[in-house]
């Protein structure tokens, strides 16, 4: 049976089947996210880049982490994602890249309990 990233015990389907994704992570305890770097290739000048990342949690409550887009060229589907216990979500993010050539897009997940903020990064090429 496979486990979680690190996590030592056995868990649910859920997390059993969310562990089967490469890239798993522990952000915070408890909660994990399936790679926090995506590259979304080539776009063209004036189209969004699109993307979402994948997040756990193992815990036998709910969390609620905090959305913090770098800047307004980036939009998240929510400002608070909610993980119910042994469940997982995804955030989707698009951003529209403002100049030609490589491009580096953040957003901050402020952790639950005053674990800090994960970063999470959208890297491409605008032709």
């Amino acid at each position: 049976m496979r486990r979680l990233c690190s996590s030592y015990k056995l868990l649910p389907l859920a997390a059993i089947l969310f562990s089967m994704f490469s890239g798993c992570s522990k952000i915070a305890h408890d909660v994990y996210v399936v790679s926090s770097a995506k590259k979304v290739g080539i776009v063209q000048p004036g189209d969004s880049a699109f993307t979402a990342f994948r997040f756990y949690n193992s815990a036998d409550s709910a969390v609620t982490l905090s959305i913090l887009p770098e800047c307004d060229c980036t939009n998240v589907s929510t400002n608070h994602l909610v993980l119910q216990p042994h469940s997982s979500e995804k955030l989707y993010v698009s951003t529209l890249p403002d100049n030609r050539g490589e491009f580096t897009k953040y957003i901050y997940i402020n952790l639950p309990n005053g674990d800090g903020f994960h970063t999470l990064s959208i890297t491409g090429i605008v032709e």
